[in-house]
């Protein structure tokens, strides 16, 4: 779809990363398009250029006069933070831009959404995880009844295994029992395709007393699941939904759902091949699972969403309506303004002054001493103050309890009028899988201790805090920088009277993104007036949450965090109609029957009389509640698997209807017969393509470990030597490649499958050594630096050591030649913990025969090629690497 899709441009086209680095213009070479400018998101670090320069000598044209670190850049991006949606990222030219004085002013609001009739989900595997485990046992209970696989993951304070392959349970804040945990389903032969975490209210509360306590409940899980969990992220399509799970009453514990459902949105970012939900979920237990088979498999329009008491709802971005003037200040109001005496801090501090505060505290965390240039000007501006108010400089790290009794000392008992929270850090913004636990403190600290620790201590009489855009629409690697503000976005929800937040885009002249350019393209930053302005229209206004943007709303169309367009013209939350429109349907002339169909759908859905064929959806007026309707309609006429994405990629009618005749084509397609009969146990066979070169080099050097994949890895049980010995043999003699041996005949090399190979499985115990687990190491290497003899066999080799009683490593060696890293890790290992606890248990192993072998593929590939199709790869490669010179003389 995506080759069809890029080759259709006919006009220079210029792609924007949208992903993992590199994604997609490894794509578009792959694909042999040198047709487009390929550009990243990221051009300004040394090894955004080095890439780039890269790119230009594999034959990518670069454009570089138009790269954003020139002075000639005159594009700007129209690229959401988030990859949803790759094949809509494109770079437009600058609109017309006509400041309105202050940006726009916008708040979020709860909009009805429609979920479909209920669903029954069977076959899935599914992992539970969380603290609670009460709701944790009947929500797997619930879907085991359905019919799933699920396996429970409980979050406490030690490891153990409950039950292989069923349960077990997690200290909630080790990030290495979260990856042993992983590794265990890994073995069992458990690849989730639904993740569902679950925290309670009553685990959700926030301590203001303890960062570390909130780092546990708020960021632990879902952070170190991630990290467990990356390469299956990262590889294949994984669904991860998380679920806030209130009480009857809705009752919110803290702002936790507003923080987890931000950091879902943040981790998706670094995964767009995988889909991240979030479910803020008010009822009965009971219905719980339904709700969660809802998200996951429905066809809502969002994932992130609330399903309180069977009814669902959405966030929608809802424009405010601006009032002129400004808020009034007398002389005796008592403010304190955190975040120092330079940038934002101190701008707003003069601007309060301006306005007629009189007596006003400032909060930095350092003392300027004059010792740098930073410090003079602080000092500076502090003097600049003093002219026309009372000004007290504050030294406190607000995220601590004791350096607030400095504040405390100044305030002297007087009534605080206004607290304006405006400290902060930026967080690492690095991927989350190089993220530390520290770097979560230090970008918390701030926004979630400062805030609680201020209030309790100050008891102002209003607050109003920093937030930002990140924490409603994140960018990649923010997830600790956008949790942050998410706290702040959820705490004034409790006590909407007094608190303010407002989200901010980037201060382009002053504060964190001084001198940056806005990497979110449908936003643009504010001059310092404009933040004023914007902060004098805020504070206006009755709503708790205020977001600041100057946002091009029609680059929102189809985000998976908000509704956008014109959610109240939508029509009413109803089921979709019974009648099929495909059976009363008149195909008009030049039409398909999936065409007519599909129009039919969208005229009634757009209440339109009539449209054309090519005429898009968004343009005549749909949005992202209609889109979702669409498809609703689509998939229950045609019973295809049609994703609620698809509406934005296939925006016309042609294009809907030729996808959906695509996905009709794959259900009717018919697997191929096999053309050649499965080969015998034994004997000897032609090498495969893949063999041969490895057997090449080995002809070349002779006996080497040039090719070997080991494999250790940890038991911690009671092993059964005798029964892992068994298990053993019982995989040599199902595998006939684990039997095999080469030679050289003198009509090539043959691979030769015995009938029967010895398994010689070493028995080490170390219990009584000072330090087992050094010389295991040291056992270990010489296992894997072991020459194999691909003549003689056998090419795998077994050693399994007890360090403790239940403390086991079961250490392997295999060549190359007979196996690779992905048949061991999803057939070998998988099939062996089978067979181990079959035998362990005096059962017969339940593995159904083999129904193909390596020696059949190996003269299947001989067949192809005795039939030209060797002929035909040679003859491709030839053409295309044809006239690139002589090959360098590498050293």
């Amino acid at each position: 779809r995506f080759q069809a899709f890029v080759a259709k441009q006919t006009q220079p086209a210029v792609f924007s990363e949208a992903g993992p680095w590199g994604a997609l213009s490894e794509t578009l070479r792959a694909l042999d398009h040198n047709h487009p400018v390929v550009a990243t998101t990221d051009t300004r670090s040394v090894d955004a250029s080095a890439w780039l320069f890269n790119l230009a000598h594999a034959g990518i044209t670069i454009q570089w006069a138009k790269l954003p670190w020139l002075p000639s850049w005159g594009m700007f991006h129209q690229l959401p933070g988030y990859a949803f949606n790759p094949t809509r990222c494109w770079l437009f030219e600058p609109r017309e831009v006509v400041k309105p004085g202050y940006p726009h002013l916008h708040t979020l609001t709860d909009q009805p959404i429609q979920a479909g009739d209920p669903l029954s989900v069977s076959d899935k595997k599914i992992l539970l995880v969380s603290d609670e485990a009460q709701a944790l046992a009947s929500l797997a209970a619930k879907l085991r009844n359905f019919g799933n696989r699920v396996v429970t993951w409980t979050l406490t304070d030690s490891f153990s295994t409950v039950e292989a392959g069923v349960a077990y349970t997690l200290d909630v804040a080790d990030g290495l029992h979260y990856q042993d945990a992983e590794q265990e389903l890994f073995y069992e032969d458990f690849e989730p395709e639904l993740i569902v975490t679950l925290s309670a209210s009553e685990s959700g509360a926030w301590a203001f007393d303890s960062l570390e306590t909130n780092l546990r409940t708020q960021a632990h899980p879902l952070v170190y699941l991630a990290k467990a969990f990356h390469l299956p992220f990262q590889d294949r399509k994984v669904q991860w939904m998380h679920v806030s799970y209130l009480d009857k009453r809705g009752v919110l514990g803290g702002s936790f759902p507003q923080v987890q459902a931000t950091m879902m949105k943040a981790l998706s970012t670094e995964y767009p091949r995988s889909v991240f939900k979030h479910l803020t979920y008010v009822g009965p237990e009971v219905e719980l699972p339904q709700a969660v088979l809802q998200l996951a498999y429905g066809k809502l329009p969002l994932r992130y969403v609330r399903c309180q008491e069977e009814q669902w709802s959405g966030q929608a971005l809802t424009p405010l309506a601006t009032e002129t003037g400004a808020p009034e200040y007398s002389e005796d109001q008592l403010h304190v303004v955190t975040g120092g005496a330079g940038g934002i801090g101190f701008e707003v501090s003069k601007h309060l002054i301006q306005q007629g505060v009189r007596n006003l505290i400032v909060v930095g965390r350092t003392f300027p001493t004059s010792r740098s240039v930073k410090d003079q000007q602080v000092l500076d501006n502090l003097n600049e103050l003093r002219t026309s108010a009372e000004v007290l400089y504050a030294t406190a790290d607000v995220s601590k309890a004791s350096d607030t009794e400095s504040i405390t000392a100044l305030v002297g008992g007087r009534k605080v009028h206004t607290l304006w929270h405006i400290a902060g850090l930026k967080g690492s913004w690095e991927p989350n899988i190089r993220k530390e636990m520290d770097d979560f403190a230090r970008t918390l600290g701030p926004k979630v201790q400062g805030t609680l620790l201020l209030e309790a201590a100050l008891q102002p009489q209003q607050t109003v805090v920093f937030s930002s855009l990140n924490s409603v629409m994140p960018q990649p690697n923010s997830v600790d920088y956008a949790a942050a503000n998410a706290f702040l976005d959820g705490w004034v929800q409790e006590s909407p009277g007094n608190r303010k937040a407002i989200n901010w885009p980037g201060w382009s002249e002053v504060g964190m993104a001084k001198n940056l350019q806005d990497e979110n393209g449908v936003l643009r930053s504010l001059t310092t007036r404009e933040g004023l302005e914007a902060l004098d229209a805020a504070c206006m206004q009755d709503a708790a949450q205020i977001l600041v943007a100057d946002v091009q709303v029609e680059a929102l169309q189809g985000n998976p965090y908000l509704l956008v367009g014109s959610p109240e013209s939508a029509p009413a939350a109803t089921q979709p109609s019974a009648t099929n429109p495909a059976t009363q349907l008149v195909v008009p002339e030049g039409m398909t029957r999936v065409e007519a169909t599909i129009r039919e759908v969208w005229m009634e859905v757009l209440k339109a009389e009539a449209l054309g064929l090519d005429e898009d959806f968004f343009e005549l007026g749909g949005h992202s509640l209609l889109g979702s309707m669409v498809v609703n309609r689509v998939v229950e006429t045609f019973e295809v698997d049609l994703e609620f994405e698809d509406i934005f990629e296939y925006g016309t009618v042609r294009s809907l209807a030729a996808y959906v005749d695509s996905l009709l084509g794959e259900q009717a397609s018919a697997v191929p017969e096999k053309q050649h009969p499965v080969a015998e146990a034994e004997g000897d066979f032609p090498l495969s393509q893949q063999q041969l070169g490895i057997w090449s080099v080995n002809a070349k050097h002779g006996d080497n470990d040039f090719y070997s994949i080991p494999y250790s890895f940890y038991l911690r049980d009671s092993i059964d030597a005798t029964a892992m010995q068994g298990a053993l043999e019982y995989m040599v003699a199902r595998h006939a490649s684990l039997r095999t041996v080469f030679s050289l005949t003198t009509d090539g090399p043959i691979q030769r499958v015995q009938e029967k190979a010895p398994v010689d499985l070493e028995l080490v115990d170390l219990t009584g050594e000072a330090d087992p687990h050094a010389v295991m190491q040291l056992q270990i290497q010489e296992l894997y630096k072991h020459p194999f003899s691909i003549e003689q066999g056998p090419l795998c080799q077994f050693k399994l050591f007890q360090l403790e009683a239940k403390v086991w490593v079961l250490s392997s060696n295999f060549h190359h030649i007979i196996c690779d890293a992905i048949s061991l890790s999803k057939i070998f290992f998988p099939e062996l913990q089978q067979a181990y606890q079959a035998l362990v248990q005096g059962q017969p192993v339940p593995l159904a025969p083999l129904a193909v072998s390596y020696a059949e593929y190996a003269l299947d590939q001989q067949a192809r090629f005795a039939q030209g199709e060797l002929d035909e790869h040679r003859t491709f490669w030839q053409q295309k690497l044809g006239g690139r010179g002589q090959l360098s003389a590498l050293p």
